[in-house]
């Protein structure tokens, strides 16, 4: 009796390391609300290396939508976290029941909610093109000057 007890907390055991084991790999999208300026839709592209390391960038979808690059990305067991280190953010969150969103919050300054959802292709929000760099200045030998 005792060794079919210790064989199925054995079993139960390894099975909840399976149902609880999230994958972090893919885009996850949500809103900033912070006090004052309209709301701010951010994206987070993770990917899992081989090594089993996380790496990722960051859009501010509303604000240019520059790349930021995400660093110090972590999951340990359904905890989140990760930091933005250009512009001085964190974030910290946990797994909802079905894998697909993370309940958290964001700091850059201040604590703000954020909840990320996996995005699909049909609900992902377009990252828009950065800006084309400018154009050099023609040279020309004799610009001039009037007075």
């Amino acid at each position: 009796m005792r060794v079919r007890f210790i064989a199925a907390l054995a079993v139960l055991l390894s099975a909840a390391g399976t149902l609880f084991g999230q994958d972090l790999a893919g885009t996850w999208q949500g809103t900033l609300a912070p006090p004052g300026p309209p709301p701010i839709r951010v994206v987070f592209k993770i990917a899992k290396g081989a090594d089993g390391t996380f790496t990722g960038q960051g859009f501010s979808i509303d604000q240019g939508a520059q790349p930021i690059p995400m660093s110090a990305i972590s999951l340990e067991g359904r905890t989140v976290k990760f930091r933005l280190q250009p512009i001085n953010g964190s974030y910290e969150g946990t797994f909802g029941p079905d894998g697909n969103a993370i309940n958290g919050t964001f700091t850059q300054g201040m604590p703000l909610p954020l909840n990320l959802a996996r995005a699909t292709p049909t609900t992902a929000w377009p990252i828009p093109e950065p800006p084309p760099p400018p154009k050099p200045i023609e040279q020309k030998p004799d610009p001039g000057f009037e007075v």
